[in-house]
């Protein structure tokens, strides 16, 4: 007679539930990280635009005074794109450091329940 242990067997390594905890946490996690990262690649295109516009306009122009100013307005800018793009890094870090946390947690509860022994087994 086939038991359910017999059934379950191929689903009981370790590394297949890893990878079944793995995707879980993916899939709830994703979408914020997904999020977060969004503002990054938008600022970060924002910023190389307005750099290259700059620099455009800094050919195009054709005195020393307007050239220094616009080199001062592009030195700010990209000063300011740099503090946002680190500031949406220590954010998406933050939530890396979590799920990696998570899945560590995970690897460990899975461990755990794996050396307990069956009660049925005796």
């Amino acid at each position: 007679m086939i038991g359910i242990k017999d059934i379950v067997k191929p689903f009981g390594s370790q590394s297949f539930l890893i990878g079944v905890g793995v995707a879980a946490l993916t899939y709830l996690i994703g979408p914020q990280l997904k999020e977060s990262m969004k503002p990054l690649a938008v600022k970060g295109t924002q910023g190389i635009m307005a750099l290259g516009s700059k620099t455009r306009q800094f050919l195009d122009d054709s005195t020393g005074t307007t050239r220094m100013k616009n080199m001062a307005e592009e030195l700010e800018a990209s000063s300011k794109t740099i503090s946002e793009l680190k500031e949406e890094q220590a954010v998406s870090n933050t939530i890396m450091l979590e799920l990696k946390e998570s899945v560590a947690s995970l690897k460990d509860e899975i461990s755990r329940l794996k050396r307990k022994k069956d009660p049925q087994q005796g």
